[in-house]
């Protein structure tokens, strides 16, 4: 904050200038120490950024599959810092999810905002962050250091599709796990993307499979366009519930139609893919 006040005393002052110039100096003086001092207007070149957000700030959704596990405060420093490297210049950081998360390693998906929302889908950008701890070999052993490190930091793209029969509030809210968003469905076979009506019809009638299955509460985690054995089909689709690394159940659909049925179920641990790839 700087204050300066322009004066100069006479040439040749008298005695009563004199005072009225010390007078006029004291008077400066009190005002510039005062509150009604206007600071420096900042140059545009100093306008202030948007800043990261905070652990306070930012949800964190877990899995079912590790209750009672949180992030430490480092970790979650060490996710969020990611996901600010990784952040789309005009999206803030809506929320991070955590399906996997152990000592040795972390597996978060951290939401942007939306970038398009209509009252059943909404589509935007994540960060696919893996953390691990810092290894190396000692002859055939594997020793791991207390070092977390980003092992993997790269951006992909969401789908979320509301309950069916309601549409998304205007607020956008911290979703409950079944009903989180999933990274948007890919082709085994080089098929072309799925529109909005499309998605929404399979995300419903795969939900509805599911909620009669123990598993109700796991959210989708992947939907591919394509059948086990015939991979090249456009009316064929996988969809799968839990974490993908980790476990959870599948199904394959058959479209007919406007209408879908199931022609095989299963479900798997370690890694869908792998699972997949097996068929």
């Amino acid at each position: 904050m700087s204050c300066t006040c322009t004066f100069a005393p006479p040439t040749a002052p008298t005695a009563i200038t004199r005072v009225l110039w010390v007078l006029f100096a004291l008077i400066c003086l009190g005002t510039c120490s005062g509150a009604k001092c206007k600071p420096a207007t900042p140059s545009p070149s100093s306008k202030p950024t948007t800043p990261p957000a905070t652990r306070s700030q930012v949800p964190v959704v877990y899995t079912d599959w590790h209750k009672g596990t949180q992030l430490t405060p480092e970790r979650t420093e060490l996710i969020l810092r990611a996901a600010q490297e990784s952040r789309p210049q005009d999206r803030a950081l809506w929320f991070v999810y955590v399906p996997i998360i152990d000592r040795y390693e972390i597996s978060a998906m951290a939401f942007y905002e939306p970038d398009e929302t209509s009252p059943r889908v909404r589509k935007g950008r994540y960060a696919d962050v893996h953390i691990r701890k810092e290894a190396h070999l000692e002859g055939v052993r594997v020793v791991f250091g207390e070092q977390d490190r980003i092992a993997f930091n790269q951006v992909g793209r969401y789908a979320q599709v509301s309950p069916a029969g309601s549409s998304f509030p205007d607020k956008l809210e911290v979703p409950a796990p079944k009903w989180l968003p999933f990274p948007v469905p890919w082709s085994l076979g080089g098929q072309g993307p799925l529109s909005d009506p499309e998605l929404v019809r399979l995300v419903d009638f795969a939900r509805g499979n599911f909620s009669r299955r123990a598993d109700d509460t796991d959210p989708i985690c992947s939907i591919r366009r394509g059948g086990f054995n015939d991979k090249g089909a456009v009316d064929r689709f996988i969809v799968s519930t839990g974490v993908e690394d980790l476990v959870g159940s599948y199904i394959e659909v058959r479209r007919r139609g406007s209408e879908f049925e199931v022609t095989d179920s299963g479900a798997w641990a370690d890694s869908l893919t792998h699972a997949l790839r097996k068929q």
